[in-house]
């Protein structure tokens, strides 16, 4: 599977986890069985599960649930979005519980693992200092594979630069534990 498609997925486990909890707790539902509607819930309090290098705070100025607002799945649905834009994350759920205070909202987060070390391999022709110039991408940050495949084109781009057109280079994305992974770039 591809990591494009990995993420859709991912999203739309999300979305279905998020209406899942809304439909499961009966004070969410607009209208009750006879037709009639039902008050929503107000949101008593908001808790974070998962995350370790993003605090709370910087993930709450994203959400629109907040202490007080009532509980809507359109806004839940929005606030996993949100969550999921910041781009720290690998998955996004939401576990709605009823208390007699009002409901109480937990957003289950899996932070995207950190660079533990970065490789460079086959560099033969280029010394290793002017690739780790061109290289945007830092050690102990979170792993963006979309930054990973740019600066492979960055490296491409610097043999080419040296007269090397028929280059080639790689990466791998290499999971050394749950919170870390190691990049290999290689070049040919």
């Amino acid at each position: 599977m591809t990591k494009g498609l990995v993420h859709v997925l991912w999203r739309a486990l999300a979305l279905v986890v998020v209406a899942g909890a809304l439909l499961a707790s009966p004070t969410v539902r607009a209208q009750g069985e006879a037709g009639t509607t039902t008050a929503r819930p107000r949101v008593e309090r908001v808790q974070f599960r998962g995350n370790r290098k993003v605090e709370d705070d910087a993930i709450k100025v994203n959400l629109k649930t907040a202490p007080g607002v009532s509980l809507t799945q359109e806004i839940l649905r929005e606030d996993v979005h949100a969550i999921w834009k910041m781009g720290y994350f690998e998955d996004v759920q939401v576990e709605v519980n009823d208390t007699k205070a009002g409901a109480v909202v937990v957003f289950v987060l899996r932070e995207k693992p950190a660079i533990a070390k970065i490789y460079v391999a086959g560099s033969e022709e280029i010394q290793l200092s002017k690739i780790n110039e061109v290289l945007d991408i830092k050690k102990d940050t979170i792993v963006d594979p979309a930054k990973v495949k740019r600066n492979v084109e960055k490296i491409k781009d610097l043999y080419v630069e040296k007269g090397y057109y028929l280059a080639e280079v790689g990466s791998d994305i290499q999971r050394k534990d749950e919170n870390h992974v190691d990049i290999y770039f290689k070049a040919q």
